[in-house]
Order: C-alpha cells, then sequence, then structure tokens
C-alpha cells in the first residue's frame, strides 16, 4: 500500500554549474527550501517533474512559480515523442555518461544506513548527485533545442508543467471511495464464485479444488461431454477461453459452460476491480490516488 505521497526525501542532489554538484542530507533540506522554493531568481529544473516535484511538495515545497519550473523529460517527450525517456537512457544518448542503477552502484544497502563513514558512502553521494547533473547538462541541450523550434518552445511553455501541475494536484486529491459499499459488493460476488463452483462441480459429477484449472475443464468439456475442439492454446491444448467457450455455446448450449461464464464474471469483478482497488487505498485516508504518466505515449495521451 506504498504510494508516493507517503514518501519522503532521504537527500538532494543539486546542481548549477557545469563542474559541480552537490550532495544535500536531508537535515539541510530545510536550509534550501527557504532559498529555492518560490523564489522568482531561480529556475528550478527537474527531470520528470510528476515524480520529484511530489518528493519536493511532501518536504515542504509548495513550487507555485510554475513558469520558474522546467521539466527536462518534457522537453525531451516534445522533441521525440518515440524514444525511451528514462534519464538513464537519456544520458548515455546524448552524453555519453552510462547511469547504473542503484544496487549496480552502491549495493544493497538501504539507502538510510548509508552515512558519513559508511564503505558505501561516497558511491551513494556519486550516485545521489548525478542525476542533477544529468539534468542541468540535458537541460541546457534540450532548451537550445527547443529555442530552435519556436512552436514546440511555445506550446511547452504554455502547457506542458502547467499540466503537471494540474496532475500532481489530481493525485494528492484522489478519489474517495465508499469502502463499506465495496466490500458489500465484493462479498455478493464472491458468494456468486461459491455458487457457481458448487453448480460446476454438480454438473460435472467431480469434486476438485481447482475448478478455475484449464486443464480441468478441459478434461470435463473435451472428454465428459464430448464437445470438438475448435480451438487450441499455443502448446496445442484444447482451448477454454472464454471466446471458445461462447464458441461451443453457439454449437451446442449445456450448463456447465454456462456456470463457467458466470463464475468467471464474478471472479474478474472480485478479483481485478474489488481486491485491486482496495489494495490500492491510502494509508491515511479511503482514498485512491492514482499516478498519471505525461510520457507514457507518443500520442499525447495520458497513461
Amino acid at each position: 500500500r506504498y504510494h508516493i505521497l507517503d514518501d519522503e526525501p532521504i537527500s538532494m542532489g543539486l546542481c548549477w554549474e557545469v563542474d559541480s554538484r552537490y550532495f544535500v542530507p536531508r537535515i539541510y533540506i530545510p536550509k534550501f527550501l527557504a532559498i529555492l522554493d518560490n523564489n522568482p531568481d531561480v529556475v528550478l529544473a527537474f527531470y520528470n517533474f510528476a515524480f520529484d516535484g511530489q518528493i519536493a511538495r511532501n518536504c515542504g515545497f509548495k513550487l507555485d512559480l510554475l513558469d520558474n519550473i522546467e521539466d527536462v523529460m518534457l522537453m525531451y517527450h516534445i522533441l521525440d515523442p518515440d524514444d525511451s525517456k528514462s534519464l538513464k537512457h537519456t544520458c548515455s544518448t546524448y552524453l555519453q555518461i552510462p547511469m547504473g542503477e542503484y544496487k549496480e552502484v552502491v549495493g544493497t544497502s538501504y539507502p538510510e544506513a548509508i552515512v558519513p563513514g559508511h564503505p558505501d558512502y561516497l558511491r551513494f553521494v556519486d550516485y545521489g548527485t548525478l542525476d542533477a547533473w544529468a539534468t542541468y547538462m540535458l537541460y541546457t541541450v534540450f532548451i537550445n533545442d527547443l529555442k530552435c523550434e519556436p512552436d514546440l518552445l511555445d506550446y511547452y511553455q504554455t502547457f506542458e508543467v502547467k499540466q503537471v501541475a494540474a496532475l500532481m494536484d489530481m493525485m494528492e486529491r484522489g478519489i474517495r471511495l465508499d469502502v463499506e459499499a465495496l466490500k458489500s459488493i465484493r462479498d455478493e460476488y464472491a458468494a456468486q464464485m461459491l455458487d457457481s463452483e458448487k453448480k460446476m462441480m454438480k454438473l460435472a459429477g467431480e469434486i476438485t479444488d481447482k475448478v478455475a484449472s484449464t486443464k480441468w475443464l478441459g478434461k470435463i468439456i473435451y472428454e465428459n461431454l464430448n464437445y470438438p475442439v475448435v480451438s487450441t492454446t499455443p502448446s496445442g491444448a484444447p482451448a477454454t477461453d472464454s471466446d471458445a467457450i461462447e464458441h461451443l455455446i453457439s454449437m451446442r448450449d449445456h450448463p456447465f459452460l454456462r456456470a463457467i461464464l458466470e463464475y468467471r464474471e464474478a471472479q474478474k469483478i472480485v478479483s481485478t476491480y474489488c481486491d485491486n482497488i482496495l489494495k490500492l487505498l491510502s494509508l491515511r485516508t479511503d482514498t485512491v490516488h492514482t499516478s498519471y504518466n505525461p510520457v507514457g505515449t507518443g500520442t499525447g495521451r495520458l497513461s
């Protein structure tokens, strides 16, 4: 049930010049808040403002001056909608600098445990500041590229960062659920699943604890009920998916086939909708906080 809204930064990486990068431990982050946040003389460039901006908000940043915020990932998305937007890929492509994953660079130590004197401390500092340096360097590349495309630059400055800020507000607000009503719906369809299981076993003349097993279903349908095999799985086994069941019903109806569809419909509502939604509830409130990815598609559609 972890969510980005529950996250807090352990440290912060900063960079404002080519030859230096700075590591800010957690205890000093509030001091930098007073200098950086909503300062009209400071431009804050993020790589993935939707993520980093939310973490910054969690530790006290307001980030209200949207005209002073840049998102380097959004810049690149406008310039090349189809390419990968991971910082690792972009850094390798444009800066020829390899960026490893956390475990590759630092090891298996938990970040909270890495303090001065820890054997992984210097690697941790290097890892934690390289992102900031890469973001600064990529900003200088992409802002110049956008300046060569005035229409794209105008679109970026007019819409993109403001859109992400709106998405962050939507995520924070979330969608409040009537949990008791959802649990009641779950109980209703769980009972339907149980009834369908009993019906399937009665019609099959067998007791099993695996009514959803394709092997068991195939045996009952194709051996006991003597249905012809109209389609197969990639492995060559007789198909028992919903399309195959519907086809068989059109050929010769049978209550066992109907019971399979009833069971699956109830199971989908219980597992896909009720159980999954309940797992996504906030730890603090009966609210689901949806995460939106503004660069998840090449067409501009959210994911």
